[in-house]
């Protein structure tokens, strides 16, 4: 997200955060970090990122929903730049994960907050949670457990319907 920036600071949300992390979380072996701007299914290619290949202990993130989410509205957006889920799911999820697998240590741990969710054009369900668990599992994951975590609204339900509708994902 190019708009993920403090001006007043001169730095990104994610730097801030890290930064206030690092100044107030008293522990021994302290966090260390880098940031890289790319897009997901990208970032495998950036020569500075390629050092942590097999490297990573645990990958925890919450993925765009599709088309629920759209971040900033520019071309870097995946939803916009894969418009159908056909594309999106080959284009974005499944590289995407692809590049979670190749960077985590043998033994590595990959959370993944993702649910079923309708597209608010079609009012299709869309297969979020198997589509993922079938990647994971065609690139030699084990899939463990799910864990549901309920929201007060569905992801983009701010953005594609009225705040006060209940959520239309099927965990809800």
């Amino acid at each position: 997200n190019p708009y993920n920036y403090i001006d007043d600071l001169e730095v990104s949300r994610y730097e801030y955060l890290a930064q206030f992390y690092k100044n107030n979380v008293r522990q021994k072996n302290h966090l260390t970090y880098e940031f890289f701007s790319s897009c997901a299914e990208e970032i495998h290619k950036n020569k500075s990122f390629q050092k942590y290949r097999n490297k990573i202990d645990l990958v925890f993130t919450s993925p765009p929903y599709f088309n629920a989410e759209i971040y900033s509205g520019e071309s870097t957006d995946s939803a916009i730049r894969y418009p159908t889920y056909d594309e999106w799911r080959d284009n974005f999820l499944f590289k995407t994960l692809d590049t979670c697998v190749r960077y985590l240590k043998k033994e590595g741990i990959l959370i993944w907050n993702i649910a079923d969710m309708e597209d608010h054009r079609t009012k299709v369900m869309i297969p979020l949670e198997s589509d993922t668990v079938e990647i994971l599992e065609s690139l030699g994951m084990t899939y463990i457990d799910k864990l549901k975590y309920v929201l007060a609204k569905t992801t983009g339900s701010g953005r594609t319907g009225k705040i006060t509708d209940l959520p239309t994902h099927k965990n809800f």
